[in-house]
C-alpha cells in the first residue's frame, strides 16, 4: 500500500537549485534511506514531505488518515516547560484517542443509545491497536531508554542532545504512520543506537530517513534513494547492496567512456 508519494518535485532557492523534478513513493513497512553529497536538499527534501517547507514545483500526496511524524536536527521546545509539562501537552495521535475513549465511556453512563455504544467499541479498537491502555507506562519507558529521566527538569536547561533526544522520544511515542527523521542517531551512544535500530525494525514502521551512520543503514535499511548528478536511483535493498550497485554502474559509465574515446 502506497501511503505516501513525492511527484516531481524541485527546490530551488533563485539561481542556487537543489534538486529537481524528484519522483518516489512509500509503501508500508519501506524503511528508505536518502543518500546524497551534502548541501544536495536532503533536510529540505524532508522538510516538504513533512510539510515544514514548500517545493518549488511538484507535489507530496499522502493517503487519507495517514500521519507524518516528523524529527529536525534542531529543536523547537517551550523552554519554560518542564520535561513532564512538554509531554503531557503533547497532543499525540494517542493521546487523542485515549481522550475520545474517555470522554465516550463516561457519556455512556448516560447516554445507552446504539451509536454512543457503536463509539465505544470503535475507540476500544483504536485503543488494542496502539497499545493505548499501557500509553504511560510506554512513555516512561521510551524516555527512560534515551536517559531523559529527571521529568521535572526545564526544558530550557536540557543540552543540545538532551533535546534532540526528547524529540525522538516524543516521535516514537506518538506511533506516526510514516517516520521522516533527520540524523537521528545524532548525541546517541551505543546502547540507543542499539535499541533504537530493534524498534525501528518493526514490520509495521514506515520510515525515509537521512543519516550519515553507516551501520545504522544497513541494520534498519531495506530500500536506499541515491541521488547523484539531480538523478534518483531506487535499490531495494540495505547499504551493501547500494554499495556493490553503485560501484556496478560506475564501472560500466567508466567503460562507455572509455568506448566513446576510442570512437572519437
Amino acid at each position: 500500500m502506497n501511503l505516501m508519494s513525492a511527484e516531481e518535485l524541485s527546490k530551488d532557492y533563485g539561481e542556487k537549485v537543489l534538486f529537481e523534478n524528484l519522483s518516489f513513493g512509500l509503501s508500508r513497512g519501506d524503511k528508505m534511506a536518502l543518500i546524497a553529497n551534502n548541501g544536495t536538499g536532503k533536510s529540505s527534501l524532508l522538510k516538504i514531505i513533512a510539510d515544514k517547507d514548500t517545493s518549488s514545483s511538484g507535489k507530496v500526496t499522502v493517503r487519507k488518515g495517514i500521519q507524518i511524524g516528523y524529527l529536525s536536527q534542531n529543536s523547537d521546545f517551550d523552554q519554560f516547560l518542564t520535561v513532564q509539562q512538554l509531554v503531557d501537552s503533547a497532543q499525540t495521535r494517542v493521546s487523542r484517542i485515549i481522550e475520545e475513549y474517555e470522554k465516550a465511556v463516561n457519556q455512556q453512563t448516560n447516554d445507552f443509545s446504539k451509536k454512543n455504544q457503536k463509539k465505544v467499541e470503535e475507540l476500544t479498537l483504536q485503543m488494542d491497536q496502539y497499545s493505548a491502555w499501557d500509553y504511560q507506562r510506554k512513555i516512561k519507558q521510551i524516555l527512560s531508554k534515551f536517559k531523559i529521566t529527571d521529568l521535572n527538569q526545564k526544558v530550557g536547561n536540557l543540552s543540545g542532545g538532551q533535546k534532540k533526544r526528547l524529540s525522538l522520544s516524543l516521535l516514537l511515542i506518538d506511533e506516526a504512520d510514516i517516520l521522516l527523521l533527520d540524523e537521528p542517531t545524532n548525541h546517541l551512544d551505543i546502547d540507543m543506537i542499539e535499541w533504537l535500530e530493534k524498534y525501528l525494525s518493526q514490520q509495521k514502521i514506515t520510515l525515509l530517513m537521512v543519516t550519515h551512520d553507516r551501520y545504522f543503514l544497513e541494520n534498519v535499511c531495506n530500500h536506499i534513494l541515491e541521488l547523484e548528478n539531480g538523478k534518483l536511483y531506487h535499490h531495494k535493498g540495505n547499504y551493501s547492496y547500494f554499495l556493490e550497485k553503485r560501484e556496478e554502474r560506475e564501472k560500466n559509465f567508466d567503460v562507455e567512456i572509455q568506448k566513446a574515446g576510442k570512437l572519437m
